[in-house]
């Protein structure tokens, strides 16, 4: 019974550690599109992008409808959550447009900009209507990668 316990323990303690390796790296699957495009979009304007040590998951904690659509944390791992209820909604545009604010933080380490700023970066939905225009759309990637 000694034996199993400790083969148990030792499993779980494993388990633990993995999960904070130097290169853990882990997307919630309906976020990765997001999460790839935003890298893709990194290449193309020769950014080089971190591409370990990050966490990118949804949540129920958070509610878009409330007014919070995601939250980023810093640290040797750094995590990206989104709301649940804001991938419901299936409006491709106003996903990538709040993964792309996140990861801001997270990867390229931008801080909230002044709502009149013509940034992804502005908190809430002021730069939304313009990320929904291909032309805008284009100007304001081209500003986070900056």
């Amino acid at each position: 019974m000694k034996t199993l316990i400790s083969l148990l323990s030792a499993m779980i303690l494993a388990s633990c550690t993995s999960m904070l390796d130097n290169n853990h790296f882990d997307i919630e699957s309906r976020l990765k599109p997001y999460v790839d495009q935003f890298y893709q979009d990194a290449a193309l304007r020769g950014v080089r992008v971190q591409h370990e040590n990050l966490l990118v998951s949804e949540t129920y904690s958070l509610s878009y409808k409330d007014g919070a659509a995601g939250k980023s944390y810093h640290g040797d791992i750094p995590m990206v959550r989104i709301a649940s209820d804001l991938i419901d909604t299936g409006d491709t545009l106003k996903i990538q447009f709040v993964v792309y604010h996140e990861l801001g933080h997270a990867l390229l380490y931008r801080s909230h900009m002044a709502n009149d700023d013509y940034s992804i970066m502005v908190p809430g939905d002021y730069r939304i209507a313009d990320f929904k225009n291909p032309d805008r759309r284009k100007e304001l990637i081209d500003e986070l990668f900056q």
